[in-house]
């Protein structure tokens, strides 16, 4: 595997983290439907419990806005970023590069395509039981899953805050599990 070196540190200058930063990942589309509002809730909760995090937005949509506002209410306006559609590729590849965990609580996806893209830097995912995106993996293994409640979430996310062995052993079982090269998927498709 490629030294991501050099793309962490484009990822942290980006995102404006240090290197002892924990850095939360979403990536997609800013839509209710996504479940957004079980996630911001969820670090809301984590955020009052006084764990320690930076939460990384890419992606635009209608509830963008909505977002923000409730980030806000939530008091994690000091430790969220939204960064809005990246369409520069290693720029996105930097920030998989550099985060902690990607979190998708998505319900609504039929493939996560993320959770894929997150693999390939050794990124485990944080998804919800009963989604398509938890197809091929392994709770505790190459991903992580919690019930889909804002309370299950952020105890699920509680843990894994605290155990940064346990998250870099899943992001290399994901690398090797559930990453497959593009032209894997086109000979597939």
């Amino acid at each position: 595997s490629a030294d991501l070196g050099p793309l962490r540190r484009r990822g942290e200058r980006f995102l404006g983290v240090g290197p002892g930063d924990t850095v939360l990942l979403y990536v997609g589309q800013h839509a209710w439907e996504k479940n957004t509002a079980l996630l911001l809730q969820a670090l809301g909760e984590l955020h009052r419990r006084g764990d320690r995090f930076r939460l990384a937005l890419v992606g635009e949509g209608y509830a963008t806005q909505a977002m923000r506002a409730m980030a806000a209410e939530l008091g994690l306006a000091g430790c969220t970023a939204f960064h809005g559609v990246l369409r520069d590729r290693t720029l996105l590849a930097a920030c998989y590069a550099r985060a902690d965990c990607l979190l998708f609580p998505s319900l609504y996806e039929t493939n996560g395509l993320v959770v894929g893209e997150a693999a390939a830097f050794g990124v485990p995912s944080l998804l919800v039981r009963g989604s398509a995106a938890t197809e091929g993996t392994v709770d505790g293994l190459n991903a992580f899953v919690a019930e889909a409640s804002a309370a299950a979430y952020a105890a699920r996310l509680h843990e894994l805050l605290a155990a940064p062995d346990e998250r870099a052993r899943a992001g290399g079982r994901a690398r090797r599990s559930l990453y497959r090269p593009w032209s894997a998927a086109v000979a597939e498709a």
